[in-house]
């Protein structure tokens, strides 16, 4: 996660605006209440609490949002807001646009004291009101309870709030908490649950950040106020709870649990159109693209930033926002033209001023300009010109160490394995996990452009290694059907063994990756999991022992020798053999899963410009067919298809048309006909 999504994810905790509902009357749309500082709790007859808006700022702006079904057309819609009778102001379009919701907004008279307790009520303007909605005349929305009070309280709070996360930094974790508990109990003393809940929250995302103290920020979220989930009137609290709880999984690595939790706090912020919805949908891109399924993520967040046009956002946070969408593009591997065209130009108006801002920017500009087979050195130098005016440290090293990978893949394109090969070794050994898989992976096609197929066999494999065992959690998603760059360097590595002649290794490849995702996602549950001190300090050895035997195969390389070839090769086998025992090491499960047998007769992969089948017959693995295909082709047809999919196509005929270019390179030849 990005520097700038933390602080805007932190930042979130900090904000005074607040979003709640009361279930709709009538025939009215949801309606939901923002914009109060915090609410009154009132007991109902049941035991349960009823939590009532609480305004505390004269002249505050009060919105009412509503959910409107996207069948029915509120483009034209222009509503007003009414207390006690008194229009707060003209017929207005809507403050705010997202997604289906929609908030209007006023403010409140600030000119005469207001009772204790009113109503606000919402009301169509006559002339937009279509048919669809009982045109013809105005229509009431709905009115909402809210309470006026006296601010004086909750302002000195707020105040020493602020000077306490002012002094943050001089602070102990666990004393900044206790003082924060200390704020909290007496805000819940005033009458002020909302800052109280506020104060944990901030309580829990500090405590968070460290690893000893995680559990106990956990427990936190475990024992806030039952009445925090059910009250809307403070949905944002909860909102910023699961996003919380979102934020502690993903540092324990329960990737499946922190996208089930950014679920929940997304569809909370969109109740009343809550900007932080915007940070979620940014991680939860990310998790899609690191569980493979790239294209969707680049939907998804395409879709987020299209609502920005209506609910304006944080100008930063959508400039990090459009370089995640770059990179998400270029991670897809049914990426289009026009799809980098478009990224490529959209980083191109956004204004930079800092040079820490617009290296990141320069560096995946550079890459665009790669895939779309463009010259890339004027962009790589203004990106040598930023990281020379860096102070030296490892923000500097890495940035380097990324301009020389786009050197090398530059190379690449060009037929130059030799100086792809010389631009790319020096970084598998400084690179760090991040850029290893990366950089093997350069070193591999560096080998095969040159002709060593042995040497890009053995690079591979050290590829395959980091991705499989550095790459972190999943979502259940399977790796091989969602695609991305470990699926891609797979389908690489077993083209390599195929030209080797070794079909069976090329087999065996891509059998390994469909067994890995069946079980990632629950090898990454029995992890997250672990509560017993010695299951978690066994969790904690096997890293170390997988960070070992990483470091070793990466140690091991090719001699000219043939004798030492041989010799090598089975310290190669042992140490693949380390590797897969250790992800079937499942401490604290009842074990790891037993492997999926493999009945399939024919397998085909996709790689590059071609597609490759391999078929199997009495247990004889051999290579059917090797059919040209470029990337193009392949995206525009897996495209067509995807869309007959969805609009239901059954015709026959038109499938054998639709899907005539792939029968070319997928059936056996026995199918030809």
């Amino acid at each position: 996660m990005s520097s700038k999504v933390r602080f805007c994810a932190f930042a979130a905790l900090l904000a005074w605006t607040f979003g709640c509902a009361t279930e709709p009357q009538g025939d009215s749309f949801p309606l939901r209440l923002r914009g109060h500082q915090d609410v009154v709790l009132v007991a109902s007859e049941e035991g349960a609490f009823e939590a009532v808006p609480l305004f505390l700022q004269p002249g505050s702006t009060v919105g009412l949002c509503l959910e409107v079904p996207a069948t029915v057309d509120s483009s034209s819609w222009r509503a007003r807001l009414e207390i006690e009778g008194e229009m707060l102001a003209p017929p207005a379009a809507p403050a705010v646009r997202m997604g289906t919701t929609l908030c209007f907004e006023g403010v409140l008279p600030q000119d005469r004291p207001l009772p204790a307790e009113l109503e606000l009520c919402a009301r169509l303007d006559e002339a937009a009101v279509p048919e669809s909605v009982g045109g013809g005349g105005s229509r009431q929305l709905g009115c909402r309870r809210l309470q006026i009070g006296d601010g004086t309280e909750w302002a000195e709070l707020q105040n020493r709030l602020r000077q306490l996360l002012g002094g943050a930094a001089g602070l102990a974790t666990r004393d900044l908490a206790t003082s924060l508990d200390e704020l909290a109990a007496e805000a819940r003393r005033a009458s002020l649950p909302l800052l109280a809940v506020r104060c944990e929250l901030i309580a829990v995302h500090f405590l968070s950040l460290g690893e000893d103290e995680r559990p106990a920020a956990a427990e936190r979220l475990r024992n806030l106020p039952t009445w925090l989930g059910r009250a809307e009137a403070a949905s944002l609290r909860a909102a910023q709870a699961a996003y919380l709880e979102a934020q502690i999984a993903l540092l324990d690595g329960r990737r499946a649990d922190a996208w089930s939790a950014l679920g929940v706090a997304e569809r909370l912020y969109l109740q009343t159109a809550d900007p932080t919805r915007f940070t979620v949908a940014m991680q939860r891109a990310d998790l899609l693209s690191d569980a493979g399924a790239g294209h969707e993520a680049v939907a998804h967040l395409r879709e987020r930033i299209a609502d920005c046009e209506d609910a304006p956002c944080d100008p930063g946070l959508l400039a990090a926002a459009r370089l995640q969408m770059a990179r998400l593009v270029l991670a897809d591997p049914f990426r289009s033209p026009p799809e980098l065209e478009a990224v490529l130009e959209s980083l191109g108006s956004d204004a930079r001023p800092e040079p820490t801002d617009r290296l990141p920017a320069a560096l995946v500009k550079g890459a665009l300009e790669l895939e779309l087979g463009r010259d890339p050195e004027p962009t790589l130098d203004e990106a040598r010109q930023l990281v020379a005016n860096l102070p030296p440290g490892s923000a500097s090293t890495t940035q380097g160490d990324w301009i020389r990978w786009l050197e090398a893949q530059s190379a690449l394109l060009r037929g130059d394995g030799a100086e792809a090969l010389s631009a790319c070794r020096p970084l598998t050994e400084r690179g760090g996990r991040s850029m290893a898989p990366w950089a093997w992976g350069c070193v591999a096609r560096a080998h095969r452009l040159a002709g060593d197929l042995p040497a890009a066999d053995l690079a591979f494999e050290k590829t395959l290694a980091y991705h499989e065992h550095a790459s972190g959690a999943r979502l259940g998603l399977s790796l091989a059907s969602g695609l991305g760059p470990q699926a891609e360097d797979v389908a690489r590595a077993a083209r390599v063994a195929v030209e080797r002649g070794d079909a069976r290794r090329a087999w065996e490849l891509l059998a390994r990756l469909d067994q890995r995702s069946a079980h990632e996602a629950r090898r990454l549950q029995c992890r997250g999991a672990a509560r017993d001190p010695r299951a978690k300090a066994r969790w904690q050895e096997i890293d170390e022992e997988i960070e070992a035997a990483l470091a070793d195969l990466s140690r091991l390389d090719l001699p000219a020798s043939l004798a030492r070839e041989a010799e090598i090769e089975p310290v190669r086998r042992v140490l693949q053999e380390r590797l897969l025992n250790l992800w079937r090491t499942w401490p604290g499960c009842d074990g790891a899963p037993q492997s999926y047998p493999d009945v399939a007769s024919f397998r085909a992969f996709a790689v590059d410009d071609e597609v490759i089948l391999l078929g199997r017959r009495e247990g004889r693995i051999q290579l059917v067919r090797r059919t040209p295909l470029d990337r193009a082709s392949l995206t525009r047809l897996v495209q067509t298809v995807t869309a007959a999919i969805a609009e239901g196509r059954s015709d026959d005929a038109a499938w054998r048309r639709l899907l005539a270019p792939a029968a070319e390179a997928l059936l056996p030849p026995e199918h030809d006909d």
